[in-house]
């Protein structure tokens, strides 16, 4: 692997490369962005009007700065100056201004350039580490670590030596190592010192598959193959570039929000752009009419023209509201982060995350999180100064997190499933007289007797029964399920107490899995085969590689062995052998697979042996492992954990029904050995066997000839069954050649023959519990989990149902792109008849090999092919699961209840139970039929089971076939094409398989199909929760079309992958989270050292990379439950909604109140400083105290709208309605008091009552310009009428927040005493208005007044103190409707959540 005149870059200067790198990129960034002119400038900045995603735009600046100019034209053109407050509300109007617009264009800067100030910080720590970190191999991932999807790794050249560095840190000039079948990371350059010469620029993306040598070259022996060597090559450019180049250019193309959206068209478009200038036209044409038809019961002109239309609109002028909402959004933040940082720590019990509630309420212990004030209001003054690590103002955490719709997830292993498979079946054969020695201490007789054959009148000697084989089937099979350990990545356990009673069986596994599953001495062999078996399938595009080879210690464990059993042992040698799929079978499954909707590849036919040697004996022991097919070849017997018994055709039968089942949702490895007699020479440690793809004529010349058994033959009478029986030999496993070393590639194969199944362990990922529970809560939330798998259907449907999610029709679309499969190599048969084979490229490099021309001869007569063996031989050659018996739809489940075994092993008792040859029965025995096989081999499957059938029409054309004709003869090469041409369409069957395939539900397949699908037929692509055979691009384009359609996207997905970043850019918010790391074996560490936590490992640094485009990271440690960061989201946005709702509506009372008082023709029911305490002091205070509210558990069960149609006509027309129930009472009941007192301080002053008008005043009093002398000699009762009124709307409204504390709840269910805030805030303001009136009175009043607070009369109190309440059940009433409906439409909302039924639905 090492190339000794290949060094590389150093640790220091490669980091400072990719500082240099990154920050050329934030110079370009910098350098592009002062190109840009002042308009486009302009465009892009929050005060342009279109930009939603500000609150205060050049509009609102001419609002204020016109207000503020009307104000100070209005004093200057007064005759007399005595209204000085008109000067302090100019003031006050400007400074306001000038802070909107400060804030607005600081917000503006920091949102622009918040991701590359984030860049920035991570180069200064990213520079501290070049000066410190001294990195060593050991701190790198293990090089033979697993490959995951998850993680982007490359083998390269750092510091002279070979580590597993993450793709993240590749730099131009870094010296790689592609393996044989791997994707280049980036553009890079051949170098000299490789097998393959120098050659052409590899692009990004393309797969170096090396020829084979000597590969297309016609062979009829195992021939031997040279691995292929890796191909050390230069970086040409570094690939995280291009990432962070994306990130830049797309930060600021995030959807806006549904909160800003609403914001937008209330306070922007209706309030600003509409209202305030209708207000302000009404207002002056009323004004106007005054002065011109009643001048002398009015004030200056400038009053009425100018002073009173900027106090009219004055509320509703965006005074506090944008610095208020910009507040409140960095505090909602601020205190999201902090209730991120104490959940993730939080540690459950697997107890408790076992716990599924059917409830649908949640519980104030899941969602509440202690945290101190103090870390709040140190991360809000961290974000409001300057850029923060979450993203606030690219991607608003806390709006996204309260309205999502969609969760989605775009990584399986290492995040929602353990990085690990784990064993989750157990499968070996067992004979008659194992399963009658199992059971020869039960009383089961009569099932015994029952199956024995009638023999006349004789009795049969139950002894001699037992011990005829005549009289029982030919063998068992056993099914053990085991079950994965929540609390560990590999822990688990057998299901069935009773296991060990088949200690015997179970013991050679344990020792195969140790000595070549786990053995960290062929970590480097199986490596390179698996890279060799890689580039070999891609000579058929319908082959995959799959090399299942993964840790399985804990299973040995359970078995019990220990870790001392391989000390006895030396590994000497590394055998691998593999074929290819026959041409007629790759054929005909692609044949059965396009009718199907089932698309599964065919696993290569492969299997890696290890030769041992015990230290004791010298005895040679072969070790193997692969797929069943080849691996069952190379078997005469099994290993019934007694004795060895020949295997037959029907043994075979079974052995590969059910690994033909389970390989397509699981990963099913075979096992089996056998004793050596023969060294094997060291030459052959560096070859491979390839067999030649039809290989029936290899085995009878080398295998000893299989047994015949007597119920084999149905036609011999018992005696003659006996005759024919015999006992098998241990001497047919020694092969009958010499003794001397094998030296040829024919004699290694011959003597890896004649071996002894063993059985076969099939893996799955496990999901993770906290991801199941995550999934159920999201889902009582409301909120769509969708996941993007890389897998296909079968499997990732598999995966799914593990999660909890639903699988079954209507519920996955496949994103595969019919122009990728068309684009792609066609297969050889298809190539061949076509007589055009594909154009490749020139060099070594290539994502397909190109048309094998020598088998041209076999393609054009390619159903002499089909028909050359029988169904048997194909039943075993094949990998294809498409001969699989589906015959029969129930299962019978009868499991062995009998233990007592032993639980150690010991190896030298192992060895020496293998070559015992005499079978030992006992005089009881049982029958057991295990789970998915009934009694004669057939696979049969539970009626709840998933089956995977052929369509109606392919049965019903075989079964038009004559009996005994093949398929393949039936059928020609034009007619299979055209059966394979007119199934593909771009429709895929989503249907449950257990179902009827009459009216199943179609659905796109392929991404290019999706927006025609939700445009002509339905929307159910927007209401599946699983899409496979996902691409980062299609998984792009998909998340797109998902906001297209108002669909809010939360994105998760590995911080570990550079191919995320594009994902991650276009969600509305992403979370980085930190894989776990697959191991090729639990006793070997990701990392060898542990690291000192004051520097940046080459993991941590590659995670902080990835992770500048998320808002969140969690480790690989952390709890990833989210339900406490979306309960105190929705809970924020909701206090925020309520709290500008609150605000507006008191806006819109008090301009109200003086546009219905000019209507009446009253004199000014408020001053301008009134108004500026009641926006700046009292609207504020009782609009805050809504977000003292404490995180409500039932926000969690409320369904977030999408993000489209934010404002309908409904809601408004709704919202007019309860503001009217709400507001006009109080406002008439104010201007009523308001005349009233009037009236009374107009007869206290009046010479004669009758002069005094109930709306004008004292019609007597000729005082000009001065309200009939309300300005001027009796200000005094005017600036007390004036104040009554302000003590009565502050009243009012504090009232009025008492129904807005507990928006779903009414005051007899919920009191507002939760809400600590308003507590405190409502009295408190109570009394700063008594303060506020007594001080004003005492302060306006004139010193010779008559008029006194003591002349306001009874009645106007009585009505005033008597109408809170009156109001507040009123406001109770109004909010049971109010929740009535909200509850209707959450039901109805709820409803649609759950209902995936379409045009195409069969219900």
């Amino acid at each position: 692997m090492n190339f000794p005149e290949l060094s590389g870059h150093s640790t220091k200067d490669a980091l400072q490369h990719l500082h240099d790198d990154l920050q050329d990129e934030i110079r370009n960034y910098k350098i592009t962005q002062n190109q840009i002119n002042i308009k486009e400038k302009f465009y892009n900045s929050a005060f342009y009007h279109r930009d939603r995603k500000s609150v205060f735009h050049w509009p609102s600046c001419v609002i204020l700065f016109t207000q503020s100019v009307l104000l100070l034209i209005g004093y200057g053109l007064a005759e007399d100056h005595r209204n000085n407050w008109v000067v302090v509300e100019f003031l006050v109007l400007l400074v306001v201004l000038i802070i909107n617009i400060y804030i607005t264009g600081q917000e503006s800067r920091l949102r622009q350039s918040e991701l590359a100030d984030q860049v920035r910080q991570l180069l200064k720590q990213l520079q501290a580490c070049i000066k410190h970190c001294v990195w060593t191999p050991s701190n790198y991932p293990f090089l033979y670590c697993p490959v995951s999807p998850s993680i982007s790794l490359q083998w390269t050249y750092r510091d002279g030596n070979v580590v597993n560095l993450p793709s993240t840190l590749l730099v131009e000039g870094d010296i790689i190592l592609l393996r044989p079948g791997q994707t280049t990371p980036a553009r890079c350059h051949p170098l000299e010192g490789s097998t393959e010469g120098i050659g052409e620029d590899i692009l990004e993306g393309e797969v170096y598959a090396p020829n084979i040598e000597n590969q297309s070259e016609p062979f009829s022996q195992p021939t031997a193959r040279q691995p292929l060597a890796l191909k050390p090559c230069m970086i040409l450019e570094t690939p995280f570039r291009k990432n962070i180049r994306c990130m830049l250019e797309t930060a600021q193309s995030r959807p806006v929000t549904v909160s800003d959206n609403e914001v937008f068209i209330v306070g922007i478009i209706c309030i600003q752009r509409i209202l305030v200038p209708v207000i302000f036209l009404l207002s002056l044409l009323i004004n106007s009419l005054r002065y011109a038809f009643l001048a002398e019961d009015v004030g200056h002109w400038t009053e009425l023209s100018i002073i009173l239309q900027v106090h009219a609109i004055l509320p509703l002028a965006p005074l506090a509201a944008p610095c208020m909402w910009k507040m409140l959004n960095l505090y909602g933040l601020a205190r999201l982060i902090t209730v991120f940082k104490e959940a993730k720590d939080v540690d459950f019990e697997p107890s408790d995350l076992d716990k599924f509630s059917t409830e649908s309420q949640f519980s104030e212990d899941e969602i509440i999180i202690e945290f101190k004030w103090k870390h709040v209001w140190a991360r809000f003054r961290e974000m409001l100064s300057g850029p923060g690590l979450s993203l606030p103002r690219t991607a608003n955490l806390v709006h996204t997190l309260g309205s999502v719709t969609s969760f989605c997830c775009i990584d399986k292993k290492g995040i929602l499933s353990w990085p690990n498979p784990t064993a989750e079946k157990v499968f070996f054969l067992t004979s008659t007289a194992v399963q009658a020695d199992s059971s020869s201490k039960s009383s089961t007789s009569d099932k015994r007797t029952s199956q024995e054959p009638e023999t006349g009148d004789s009795p049969v000697n139950e002894k001699d029964t037992l011990r005829d084989p005549t009289y029982f089937p030919e063998c068992y099979i056993e099914v053990l399920d085991l079950t994965h350990d929540m609390k560990g990545a590999f822990g688990l356990h057998f299901d069935d107490r009773s296991w060990k009673k088949h200690i015997n069986s179970l013991k050679p596994l344990g020792l195969n899995i140790l000595l070549n599953t786990c053995n960290m001495s062929t970590a480097n062999s199986l490596t390179a085969f698996t890279d060799h078996i890689s580039v070999a399938a891609m000579k058929n595009e319908d082959t995959i590689a799959t090399v299942n080879r993964r840790c399985l210690c804990e299973l040995a464990r359970q078995i019990g062995f220990t870790d001392q059993a391989l000390s006895i042992f030396d590994v000497q040698h590394h055998l691998g052998i593999y074929r290819h799929v026959p041409l007629g079978a790759a054929a005909k499954d692609k044949l059965c697979r396009s009718k199907s909707f089932v698309k599964h590849k065919i696993p290569m036919p492969n299997m890696l042996s290890i030769v041992a040697q015990e230290q004791s004996s010298g005895m040679l022991q072969l070790m193997s492992q692969g797929t069943a097919d080849v691996l069952l070849d190379c078997c005469t017997e099994f290993w019934d954990g007694h004795e060895l018994w020949p295997l037959t055709e029907a043994d075979r039968k079974r052995i590969l029904d059910f690994y033909h089942r389970t390989s397509m949702s699981s990963y099913c490895t075979a096992f089996s050995y056998r004793p050596l007699t023969q060294s094997i020479s060291n030459e052959l440690d560096d070859l491979y066997i390839e067999l030649p793809e039809d290989c029936s004529h290899i085995y009878p010349s080398i295998r000893s000839p299989t047994p015949i058994r007597s119920w084999d033959i149905e036609s011999l009478d018992g005696r003659t069954c006996k005759a024919i029986y015999h006992y098998p030999s241990a001497d047919s496993l020694y092969s009958q050649t010499s003794c001397f070393s094998v030296q040829d590639p024919v004699e290694c194969f011959k003597a890896q023959c004649n071996q002894i199944f063993i059985g076969m362990v099939t893996m799955q990922y496990q999901a993770k519990q906290d991801v199941v529970k995550l999934i159920e809560t999201m889902e009582k939330a409301c909120i769509r989990f969708v996941h993007f798998s890389k897998e296909n259907e079968l499997r990732s449907r598999v995966f799914s149902e593990k999660m909890g999610l639903e699988a079954g029709w209507n519920c996955h679309i496949s994103l595969l792109s019919e122009r990728q499969t068309d684009e792609g190599p066609t297969s050889r048969a298809e190539s061949v008849h076509s007589g055009i084979s594909q154009s490749q490229r020139a060099s070594k490099i290539s994502s397909r090999y190109s048309t094998d021309f020598e088998h041209i001869a076999k393609a054009r007569d390619i159903h002499q092919t089909f028909s050359r063996s029988s169904s048997e031989e194909r039943a075993r050659r094949h990998s294809a699961p498409s001969t699989i018996n589906i015959d029969n739809s129930q299962v019978k489940f009868s499991k062995p209840n009998q233990d007592g075994y032993n639980d150690t092993c010991d190896t030298s008792t192992l060895i020496g139970q293998s070559l015992n040859t005499t079978p030992t029965l006992t005089d009881d025995s049982q029958l057991v039929f295990d789970q998915g096989f009934d009694s004669s081999g057939t696979l049969i499957v539970e009626a709840d089971a998933t089956c995977y059938l052929l369509p109606s029409q392919v049965n019903d054309t075989m079964s038009q076939l004559p009996e005994g004709v093949d398929t393949a003869q039936a059928l020609s090469q034009q007619e299979i094409d055209l059966i394979i041409s007119h199934s593909e369409s771009h429709k895929t069957s989503n249907t449950d398989d257990s179902m009827s395939l009459s009216n199943r539900a179609k659905l796109p397949k392929g991404i290019e199909n999706i927006r025609p699908h939700l445009e002509q037929v339905d929307n159910v692509p927007l209401l599946v929760s699983l899409f496979t055979d996902c691409t980062p691009e299609a998984t792009r384009e998909m998340i797109e079309i998902m906001q297209e359609y108002g669909e809010v996207v939360c994105c998760i997905g590995s911080v570990a992958s550079i191919h995320n970043t594009p994902v991650f850019m276009q969600a509305d918010i992403s979370i980085g989270i930190e894989p776990l790391y697959p191991q090729l074996c639990m006793r070997q560490p990701v990392m060898t050292d542990p690291w000192e936590e004051c520097n940046l490992s080459p993991v941590e640094l590659n995670v902080m990379l990835n992770n500048l485009g998320c808002s969140l990271s969690f480790g690989r440690d952390h709890n990833i439950s989210m339900v406490h960061l979306i309960a105190e989201a929705r809970s924020h946005c909701m206090a925020m909604r309520n709290c500008f709702l609150l605000m507006l509506s008191y806006h819109l009372t008090i301009c109200l109140v003086q546009f219905v008082g000019s209507i009446f023709l009253l004199p000014p029911v408020l001053s301008g400083y009134h108004l500026l305490w009641l926006v700046f002091i009292v609207v504020p205070i009782l609009s805050l105290a809504q977000m003292g509210n404490p995180v409500d558990p039932y926000t969690m069960t409320l369904a977030s709208g999408k993000n489209s149609d934010h404002v309908t006509k409904q809601v408004v027309l709704q919202y007019i309605a309860y503001y009217s129930l709400r507001f006009f009472p109080t406002i008439a009941i104010c201007l009523l008091c308001f005349c009233l007192t009037l009236k009374a301080m107009c007869d206290q002053v009046a010479p004669n009552p009758d002069s005094c008008h109930r709306l004008l005043g004292n019609i007597n009093d000729t005082t000009h310009h001065s309200w009939r002398g309300w300005s001027s000699r009796h200000s005094t009762g005017h600036i007390i009428a004036q104040n009554q009124m302000l003590f009565q709307l502050v009243l009012y409204f504090v009232c009025t927040s008492l129904s807005f504390v507990n928006r779903y709840y009414n005051l007899w269910r919920r009191g507002p005493l939760s809400n600590k805030l308003w507590c405190f805030g409502a009295p408190v303001l109570i009394i700063l208005q008594v303060i506020y009136f007594i001080c004003d009175v005492a302060i306006q009043s004139t010193p010779d007044s008559a008029i006194s607070v003591a002349d306001i009369p009874v009645s106007t109190w009585v009505l005033a103190l008597v109408w809170p309440v009156i109001l507040i059940p009123v406001l109770e009433l109004i909010k049971m409707q109010e929740i009535k409906l909200s509850v209707r439409y959450q039901k109805r909302a709820v409803l649609n959540f759950g209902t995936k039924l379409g045009m195409n639905s069969p219900f």
